[in-house]
């Protein structure tokens, strides 16, 4: 018999940074242990390139010894796989949408009088607190989602509906990481004066963590969508 020497493979050098990847998966650790959280993520990505320099998820296992694991649910990564209302993280996606139509500046004011009435529900700030005439700025800097609804109201369903889809919400990133979840974002006419004023909040809507954060970058990239990626050569 003759022996046949293997061929060797090609060398993969990934983003991963090995320092923010540590300082990742302790935040997250921390972060489940100290809001009591079945599960914790933290990612971090170049805004510039799309380039993951981490990515940490609680609890996880060792790829050592994955007999350990009892529950399977562990093996899969939520980054990509679950899928979550992105809340106040969408919020400066919705005033995004406002200002590229031209619709307020960031100085532009409304005023918060209160809770507000969308059909039978009621929609109050996250503390109760009400500031009166705030500009846009303000709304986000407090978070108010009195003041979102107003901004996704003047949005209107259509134009916030194209927006957010050419921030890729309801598409895959194409990660190269299996089990990549989807949820195709509804038809802006099935919305209805109550979805457009919880979307307004992010809320009604699903992404995955890792859609929500390429979406964000975009924010501070010039408004270019990139592929987040984990290979660098």
């Amino acid at each position: 018999p003759s022996l046949l020497p293997p061929d060797h493979g090609a060398a993969v050098v990934l983003t991963i940074d090995r320092g923010l990847q540590t300082i990742a998966e302790e935040v997250a650790n921390t972060g489940r242990e100290r809001y009591e959280a079945e599960r914790a993520q933290v990612i971090i990505m170049d805004p510039n390139t799309g380039a993951l320099l981490a990515l940490a998820v609680s609890p996880t296992f060792d790829p050592n010894d994955p007999s350990a694991i009892r529950d399977v649910e562990v093996f899969k990564n939520p980054v990509v796989s679950d899928l979550f209302e992105p809340g106040s993280v969408l919020k400066p996606l919705i005033m995004a949408a406002a200002l590229d139509a031209d619709l307020v500046e960031p100085d532009a004011t409304m005023t918060d009088r209160g809770p507000v009435n969308i059909g039978p529900y009621t929609i109050n700030t996250y503390d109760g607190k009400h500031h009166g005439t705030v500009t846009m700025t303000e709304i986000l800097e407090h978070s108010n989602n009195v003041g979102m609804v107003w901004v996704a109201q003047k949005v209107g369903a259509e134009r916030l509906y194209q927006f957010l889809r050419r921030l890729g919400i309801g598409d895959r990133t194409g990660v190269p990481l299996e089990g990549e979840a989807a949820a195709s974002l509804p038809l802006p006419e099935t919305w209805g004066e109550t979805r457009l004023a919880t979307i307004g909040f992010g809320q009604g809507i699903v992404a995955t963590p890792l859609q929500a954060l390429t979406a964000s970058a975009a924010l501070v990239n010039g408004g270019r969508l990139l592929q987040p990626h984990l290979i660098r050569e």
